[in-house]
């Protein structure tokens, strides 16, 4: 298993069979379940296995795409130049943003065989893989009445298996009413905190919900307080 920022530790190994033209050989390996560590880029290590005829380059190009959506298209290109070792194992990577959300993906792979007098390809089969989303948590969360109102402010952070980063996203409060909760307002998550006075003077001892959505890499998380 890669060494890896954010893998969980029941990814498994998928390796695609090895796809072949008259005069290269090329495999793909990667683990197939990661998690977001905060909110940049998640850089996801592939490792490819070749093999060449002395003279041939080898271009291959890497599509990730989201199951069920064709709007993800993350791309990128591993070469192999007549200068390299004829046969061996080079590291790449893909990626996914948070702006691409969690789920499934699919890594597809077209390597293009380059001579000096021409030029063939092979697409190999595609693999598939889960960008999971950091688990979110809130914290310190108080609702106090003012003059204006009620002031609902906390922390907001999510993790992975290695550390604790600011969440983002959106806030949604509501206080308890007639046994119901009643109707959301909302506050924005700056820095990992956020904070926002409700217009409404609410009874104190009364139950409050803080719920954290709207985060694209980062789970949902609830957490409760009385009014004070």
């Amino acid at each position: 298993m890669f060494a890896w920022l954010g893998v969980p530790a029941h990814a498994e190994i998928v390796q695609s069979p090895a796809g072949s033209t008259a005069s290269v050989q090329v495999s793909v390996t990667l683990d197939n379940d990661w998690q977001f560590v905060d909110a940049e880029c998640l850089f996801i290590p592939l490792l490819v296995t070749y093999g060449r005829a002395d003279d041939t380059s080898i271009l291959g190009e890497t599509t990730v795409t989201k199951v069920g959506s064709e709007s993800v298209r993350n791309e990128g290109t591993f070469l192999v130049l007549p200068g390299d070792a004829v046969s061996g194992q080079l590291l790449d990577e893909i990626f996914v943003c948070p702006a691409d959300g969690t789920g499934e993906y699919r890594l597809s792979t077209v390597v293009r065989a380059i001579e000096p007098a021409s030029e063939d390809s092979v697409e190999l089969d595609p693999l598939t893989f889960w960008v999971r989303p950091a688990s979110s948590r809130l914290s310190r969360v108080t609702a106090v009445s003012v003059h204006e109102g009620t002031r609902v402010r906390g922390r907001a952070t999510a993790s992975d298996s290695v550390g604790r980063s600011a969440a983002t996203g959106v806030v949604e409060i509501r206080f308890a009413k007639n046994r119901r909760w009643g109707a959301p307002y909302y506050a924005s998550v700056t820095d990992g905190r956020f904070d926002r006075v409700i217009p409404q003077s609410i009874t104190p001892g009364t139950r409050m919900k803080a719920t954290l959505t709207r985060c694209s890499w980062c789970s949902r998380a609830s957490r409760t307080a009385r009014v004070r």
